[in-house]
């Protein structure tokens, strides 16, 4: 047995989980292909391209192309159904926001780096259904300054998550 596949039988012994290599792929990062024989030999599982999705998360080495990030602009767009808005209130718009749309961008956050035109959009998602329970709105409609909305609930504020990320603040 190679000693990948003696370190997966000790973690499954200490942690009680086990993997199902059936399931499993082998993802291979700037290999040679005599590497990814021998690890495809020691391990039973199928080799896969890079790059891939890794719970539901693009992961690769180079930076995404404008048209892959909007697909996930386009994704994050179709959480904000009209039919869901007019069946909520103001404050329950404010909580879609807060836990769903605001959630699915960090998740992303953690995986890639995205440039600021993408939190723009988000924030412009964000907003307009905030207060109108829409995609797009005109200006006019904010009743409250975006900045006042981000702040948490102790000092004024409806607790939108300002992108927050990994120490630094996202300022746009």
């Amino acid at each position: 047995m190679g000693l990948t596949m003696e370190i997966l039988h000790n973690f499954g012994e200490a942690s009680g989980l086990h993997c199902n290599l059936q399931k499993s792929c082998v993802v291979p990062i700037r290999c040679e292909p005599s590497h990814l024989e021998m690890v495809s030999s020691t391990l039973p599982c199928t080799p896969a391209a890079f790059p891939c999705t890794y719970l539901g998360l693009p992961v690769s080495n180079k930076q995404f192309t404008k048209a892959e990030l909007l697909s996930w602009i386009e994704r994050i767009g179709d959480k904000l159904s009209a039919w869901k808005a007019s069946l909520m209130n103001i404050a329950g718009r404010v909580t879609w926001v807060r836990f769903v749309l605001s959630t699915i961008l960090n998740y992303l956050l953690i995986a890639i780096k995205v440039p600021k035109w993408f939190i723009r959009s988000i924030h412009k998602f964000r907003r307009a259904f905030t207060w109108q329970g829409q995609k797009q709105v005109n200006g006019g409609s904010c009743l409250v300054a975006w900045d006042k909305m981000q702040q948490p609930l102790d000092y004024g504020g409806l607790g939108i998550l300002n992108m927050v990320f990994m120490g630094w603040a996202l300022q746009i």
